[in-house]
């Protein structure tokens, strides 16, 4: 089971032609996977199913979420059918509930925080955990990656430190959207 951050189950998925899940983080617990998220990926990484069929994955997360009594980070969250927000918001409108759609504001801050999680070292980090897994011979795709972390490089110790504080302010204003509705679908 792979393990995400900015589309790394989803994206490759695709192109695959296959489906990829990403749970929301905490659904899954991450024990044994290789690179371990530690300090500042952990804000960002989450193991997620891939399969061949759509179904798949959604059936997949049913049994992999929750505690597995080893990571404290799995929470015990009950998960939901997704199509069941669809069905919910065209049940609720007759009734004379109001639906709406929202965009967070600073929802585009999502791909700097992230990249900066992520690639704070600028992309150095990529060979040396290569090394570490024993890959000698890496492929060009995984190496272009590296390469474009580059311009994600932070300038200090300092500002990476920081770095989980912005991620957690960005969190909190968008739950401040969130706090606006009685319900959220």
């Amino acid at each position: 089971m792979p393990r995400a951050a900015a589309g790394s189950i989803r994206w490759p998925a695709h192109c695959c032609g296959i489906a990829g899940l990403k749970p929301t983080r905490g659904r899954v617990p991450p024990p044994g996977h290789f690179p371990p998220a530690l300090r500042h990926t952990a804000l960002l990484w989450q193991a997620g199913p891939r399969a061949r069929r759509v179904e798949a994955p959604t059936l997949a997360l049913r049994v992999l979420a929750g505690p597995d009594g080893r990571d404290p980070s799995a929470m015990p969250a009950t998960l939901g059918d997704p199509a069941a927000v669809q069905a919910a918001g065209a049940a609720l409108a007759p009734a004379g509930v109001q639906l709406s759609e929202e965009r967070p504001a600073g929802i585009e801050q999502a791909l700097e925080l992230a990249m900066g999680l992520f690639g704070a070292d600028g992309g150095a980090g990529v060979p040396r955990l290569l090394q570490i897994a024993g890959i000698t011979e890496p492929s060009p795709c995984i190496m272009h990656f590296g390469h474009e972390l580059q311009p994600f490089a932070l300038a200090s110790a300092g500002e990476l430190d920081g770095l989980p504080a912005r991620v957690h302010l960005w969190r909190m204003q968008l739950a401040a959207v969130f706090g606006r509705y009685d319900a959220t679908l």
